[in-house]
């Protein structure tokens, strides 16, 4: 199961404000007589009105666009080719849908382990021998 938390989605308004504001002073250095604002434009062009902003928290919890791209690309695995040679679950089940629950989970445990890990060894760095 995919953690959310307060934390990981007031991290991501910080983001999107943090870009935001960097955009609006490029407008005012570069193009303050233009008012169509170019440099927020072509930010607000990328992903779902800006940046796709991917939050993990320090004990594996993660933001909703970041369970997103999860599931995303779980199924863009499970359709795959090579989805056969992987997991058995591709070829017997109804529409792959034994593969993307499979794959889903992999991406899930590899996330958590890789956040897991991580904060160890911060935590190991931080220990005065």
């Amino acid at each position: 199961m995919i953690v959310y938390t307060a934390r990981t989605q007031q991290q991501v308004a910080e983001i999107e404000a943090d870009y935001t504001r960097r955009a609006k002073k490029l407008v005012a250095a570069f193009a303050a007589d233009n008012n169509s604002n170019p440099f927020l434009s072509a930010y607000k062009s990328y992903g779902m009105n800006g940046i796709d902003s991917l939050v993990v928290g320090h004990f594996g919890e993660v933001n909703e666009g970041f369970k997103q791209l999860i599931c995303s690309l779980a199924k863009v695995a499970a359709d795959s080719q090579e989805a056969g040679n992987i997991t058995p679950a591709s070829s017997t089940d109804h529409k792959r849908k034994g593969a993307y629950a499979l794959f889903k989970k992999r991406f899930k445990v590899a996330l958590g382990c890789m956040a897991i890990r991580t904060q160890c060894e911060l935590m190991i760095r931080r220990v005065q021998l």
